[in-house]
């Protein structure tokens, strides 16, 4: 059982394990390994600076009395990984393995593959195209020693030109020193027998337009089937998945030498569900450290941390990004956030074209993209029904995901979407999960956050509505929402009920537009920000969806593409908020998408927050292998 704890957090925050009591104690935990249960007594080990953001407790259970504690079958499930903490662990497997490689074009695969077979066998090869950086093939090992040997036999070129930096980041030189390689080159003519690479992409992390998903819903005849190659196209596919850990990889081995434990972990996006192909990638640094040991006699001789969480993590984030621009390769543009609640760093990655935002010690955030990923998994129909959500709120005008303002996050939708089903009793709410969690499943988080809650699905209650189809789903969300009462009810993922809507403390007491209690941290609304405006426009975007959809299928004979009505088209004045007008005569369909602005105003402030940002020019430029006098050679 792994519980990880921030530096600040009090003792008496594991009280919440109270009837375990005397089964809890303190362990090194390693990285890469599940924790093992091994020992009984409670104890803390407070050998680091707490609050700091760079400590990690665990708590282990012991076995001697067979009376109280799981039998070896029990235990044996108990510590078993949840879908999660396996999905991290083979794509962290992954990128240990893998090397990011650029030729000079397509052509080089052949050559290139026969030249890193030559160090081991080779697990995969994946090919893609970045149109302004050229070709790279994604190679990854089977077996970890190989990827040492082809790392130990790689090599700097101008040393007095370049900062000799070692990375998992290469190019491949020109042929015209194959005589001076290692490697069976000989057989480059046999090419047409070698294996081709696993996936051929034009460019990695490609964006998903309006356009795009019209031409690609148009092939199909129902909602429910557009729904799905929705879901099937936009998401996050293999060779996407595997540039964002390798990314986090090249994070991770950038600082290992200070901070042997670290890791470097993608959350949001990335690894709860619902991802797209072009969504930008959060990672969380984590200085893990392993508890004291009372037998030595050795300290390591340290700074002090500061003593506030938000301050430290800004004091790490200044010379992590210093390193960034000045000797990691590929990093480009990079903007510091320092004084937000959650300091970061956002950044370019050239060689893989994605954005990144980087934090530190952000644990919850990790594991709220545990439970986003454990809901997706439950059931088939919950990510093609968020990812249709979200495009059409993409399509309405409702969401602008290019700068921060007062309209509704994808996050807030994903997280209406979970809510609406929980009301269908499809999903469980996050209170039954938590009342459920076995003791390997307790968590607490950044600054006491409790992150309990059940991981293992096999044990999560059967929803209902199991043979009701997406195109039913996705309109009675649009009834559900038309309807809802957003004047004084919030949402409660953790209640999965609605709740009456908290005012806001301060001498001018008011209440929030739109209230969705974050699922973790339930004092915190994570739709603050959405305005009368924005929210006004969502209950009428979702009548007039759901007045569509009333009428039947004669009515929307397109499917989705009839009804992602486009931001210049606007609702009749049939449709008030809180209620769609049901008593009144039906009118035409037609009407229901004329212009009128005194129902719907879609002004959006783009105000962009530069704040502590960097003139990109300050950025050290990577070093270009484009002339056969600088490179010895064109690359192939």
């Amino acid at each position: 059982m792994a519980l990880f704890i921030r530096a600040s957090t009090n003792k008496s925050l594991l009280l919440i394990t109270n009837k375990y009591y005397n089964k809890l104690c303190v362990t090194s935990l390693k990285l890469n390994t599940l924790p093992v249960m091994t020992r009984a007594n409670y104890s803390i080990n407070n050998n680091y600076n707490s609050s700091r953001g760079i400590g990690t407790l665990s708590a282990d259970y012991n076995q001697k009395n067979s009376e109280t504690f799981l039998d070896e079958k029990e235990q044996d499930e108990e510590n078993s990984p949840g879908p999660f903490d396996t999905l991290i662990s083979k794509r962290r497997s992954q990128a240990q393995r893998s090397v990011l490689i650029q030729g000079e074009s397509p052509r080089s695969y052949a050559e290139l593959y026969l030249y890193c077979q030559s160090f081991g066998p080779i697990n995969s090869i994946h090919q893609y195209t970045i149109p302004t950086e050229g070709d790279f093939f994604l190679v990854e090992y089977e077996d970890l020693s190989s990827f040492k040997s082809l790392i130990e036999s790689s090599t700097h070129v101008n040393l007095n030109e370049v900062v000799p930096v070692q990375s998992q980041m290469l190019w491949f030189r020109d042929t015209l020193l194959r005589k001076n390689t290692q490697g069976p080159l000989g057989a480059f003519k046999k090419a047409e027998t070698l294996p081709l690479a696993v996936e051929i992409r034009k460019y990695p992390n490609k964006l998903i337009t309006n356009d795009y998903i019209k031409k690609l819903i148009s092939s199909k005849e129902t909602v429910s089937e557009q729904m799905e190659i929705i879901y099937k196209e936009s998401k996050l596919q293999d060779i996407d998945l595997r540039l964002r850990f390798f990314i986090a990889n090249q994070m991770e081995l950038s600082l290992s030498g200070m901070f042997p434990n670290v890791t470097a972990l993608p959350f949001g996006s990335t690894v709860n569900g619902s991802g797209k192909c072009d969504s930008d990638l959060d990672l969380v640094i984590n200085l893990q450290t392993k508890p004291e040991s009372k037998s030595s006699r050795l300290v390591f001789q340290t700074k002090a941390a500061a003593s506030d969480a938000q301050v430290n993590a800004a004091r790490l984030l200044e010379p992590i990004s210093g390193l960034m621009r000045n000797y990691l390769p590929g990093i480009r543009n990079i903007e510091k956030i320092l004084h937000a609640r959650v300091p970061i760093v956002k950044f370019h990655h050239l060689y893989t074209n994605i954005e990144c935002d980087l934090s530190v010690s952000n644990m919850t955030a990790v594991y709220m993209s545990e439970l986003l990923y454990l809901y997706s998994e439950f059931n088939p129909k919950v990510s093609p029904l968020i990812y249709t959500v979200r495009q059409w709120a993409s399509f309405v005008g409702l969401t602008n995901s290019k700068v921060p303002g007062p309209w509704i996050s994808n996050f807030s939708l994903t997280l209406l979407v979970l809510f609406y089903l929980q009301q269908k009793e499809i999903l469980p709410s996050i209170d039954y999960l938590k009342m459920n969690a076995r003791l390997s499943d307790i968590r607490i988080a950044d600054s006491s956050v409790n992150c309990t809650f059940l991981r293992d699905l096999t044990k999560w209650p059967v929803g209902k509505c199991a043979d009701t189809s997406l195109e039913d789903l996705l309109h009675e969300f649009f009834s559900f929402y038309a309807e809802f009462d957003f004047t004084t009810q919030a949402v409660s993922l953790r209640k999965g009920a609605s709740i009456n809507k908290p005012t806001t403390q301060g001498p001018k007491k008011h209440t929030s537009p739109l209230h969705i209690c974050n699922p973790l941290e339930t004092s915190l609304n994570v739709s603050h920000n959405v305005s009368v405006n924005e929210i006004t426009g969502f209950i009428i975007a979702a009548q007039k969806a759901a007045a569509l959809m009333d009428e039947g299928n004669d009515y929307y004979p397109r499917g989705l593409l009839d009804i992602f009505v486009e931001k210049k088209k606007s609702l009749d004045k049939r449709f008030t908020l809180g209620k769609r007008n049901t008593t009144k005569p039906r009118v035409q369909v037609s009407k229901l998408f004329t212009l009128d602005q005194d129902n719907v105003n879609k002004h959006k402030n783009n105000n962009n927050n530069s704040n502590n940002s960097y003139n990109n020019n300050r950025d050290t430029v990577d070093v270009k292998r484009t002339s056969s006098k600088q490179s010895h050679g064109k690359r192939r």
